[in-house]
């Protein structure tokens, strides 16, 4: 087979793969009453949904516990209903052994919603919570820095208020006059021992270095506030990026237990304490996993319950042997024209389905052919 046999015969492994799927939905489809039908359509909807949440949650941990969570929720969501059918089909062990078997299941597929939950609704939490304690963290680092800016500043403004001097005066220009005063006293003591006017001087230099440590003071102020407010709008700017966060689980979890707890005890609870709030929320999980859970089973155990009759005669036993029909050779004529027997409608029911099969397995089988070389046979 060359490549080129290959790659036409793709289009028609395609189609017939199409035509199987199709066949398979539209017996499912067939099967069902109206209501059955549209129960049926929100069970596949619910199936999507669960095993979504599954696969969500395994693919925290790897791709194989992902694809395995994913069919465990669909093997409990169609299993009930295989259960249910083959005990009014009769089977009752086997029936009684698939019911046994949704027990582990549906608790494995419970965990996991739970898990997809707690990752949802508690990680939304802690989020919020790290961004919201980043959120404190920066507005106090603005509220400490502006609180010692306004002290610094009282500070400069009583000093200047009590030394109304130092408004043009600079300490560098003191310690001028401060060198003349060192020298007038030296010059003083040379002329005769430093007396009264000695004293005078020292008394006026002593001043003079009083004035530079308050000038010295009042330019140190000045510094401190011009980089405090420096530091002040740095951290404003880092305060803006952090906003604060609300979440939207830890809301639920507290208004859901005001709620509760005003109906039970009549007083409206101003503040949810973190336990509180932890129990609402494990609550929450608990109950909507377990919605979710039975969301797809029911409907689709629903669906069940609503089959064409027909359907479910043809699945009932009826004690006919229909293991020694030719059904290749049947002849549906002369079923026809036999009286209309529960037996020979139930054989009319069996040969078209295989007829129906038998269509679908002519297309798959072309495609085979034309890809392995294989003789089609029917």
């Amino acid at each position: 087979m060359t490549l080129w046999q290959l790659f036409k015969a793709i289009p028609r492994a395609i189609a017939g793969l199409i035509v199987g799927i199709g066949t398979f939905l539209a017996k499912q489809w067939n099967q069902y009453t109206e209501f059955g039908q549209f129960l049926w359509i929100l069970a596949l909807c619910a199936m999507a949904v669960d095993a979504g949440i599954s696969y969500e949650f395994g693919s925290t941990l790897s791709y194989l516990h992902a694809g395995g969570f994913a069919l465990v929720a669909l093997a409990f969501c169609i299993l009930p209903d295989v259960a249910a059918l083959e005990w009014r089909k009769g089977r009752k062990v086997a029936g009684g052994w698939i019911a046994a078997a949704c027990v582990p299941l549906g608790l494995v597929a419970f965990l996991t919603h739970v898990g997809y939950s707690a990752s949802i609704r508690v990680g939304d939490m802690q989020q919020a919570s790290v961004q919201n304690t980043n959120y404190a963290a920066m507005q106090d680092a603005v509220i400490e820095e502006k609180t010692n800016l306004d002290m610094w500043r009282k500070q400069l403004s009583d000093l200047k208020d009590q030394n109304a001097w130092t408004a043009s005066v600079t300490a560098d220009g003191l310690r001028a006059s401060l060198a003349s005063a060192d020298k007038a006293i030296e010059l003083e003591g040379k002329r005769g021992g430093c007396k009264s006017k000695c004293l005078a001087l020292m008394e006026k230099k002593a001043d003079l270095e009083a004035k530079i440590a308050t000038a010295e003071k009042v330019a140190d102020l000045s510094k401190r506030i011009e980089a405090t407010q420096r530091i002040i709008d740095g951290k404003r700017t880092e305060a803006a990026k952090v906003e604060f966060k609300s979440s939207a689980a830890t809301n639920h979890n507290d208004t859901l237990f005001k709620a509760i707890n005003m109906v039970t005890s009549g007083v409206f609870k101003q503040s949810v304490s973190m336990d509180e709030r932890e129990a609402t929320n494990t609550g929450i999980m608990g109950i909507s996993s377990i919605a979710f859970l039975l969301l797809a089973p029911l409907f689709y155990f629903a669906a069940g319950l609503n089959r064409r009759a027909n359907v479910m005669d043809e699945w009932m036993p009826t004690g006919v042997n229909v293991k020694g029909l030719s059904l290749k050779n049947a002849n549906l004529g002369t079923l026809h024209a036999a009286p209309a027997k529960p037996e020979t409608l139930v054989m009319e029911k069996v040969i078209n389905n295989h007829i129906d099969d038998r269509m679908a397995l002519k297309n798959i089988q072309a495609a085979l052919r034309d890809v392995f070389g294989a003789p089609a046979t029917a």
